[in-house]
């Protein structure tokens, strides 16, 4: 309830669930999403933040925000 994980594992979890139902393509766009987001190396949390790195973080719900608006091509 803090807004602090690291949102990764789950959506990693969701794209392999994906391919096992054989919705391979899902899969993968959902993979590619979190790709997309942890390259930006904007909306990641602060686990995920190198040394040095002065940006603010954001919380689990902004990353995985970050992730759906990637899969919807918003971004």
């Amino acid at each position: 309830g803090r807004d602090r994980a690291n949102p990764s594992g789950v959506i990693l979890s969701s794209s392999m669930m994906l391919r096992h139902v054989g919705e391979r393509e899902a899969g993968q766009r959902v993979e590619d999403a979190l790709a997309a987001v942890l390259a930006d190396g904007h909306d990641v949390t602060q686990d995920l933040r190198g040394p040095g790195d002065e940006r603010s973080a954001v919380g689990t719900r902004r990353m995985a925000e970050a992730v759906a608006e990637r899969l919807r091509g918003a971004r």
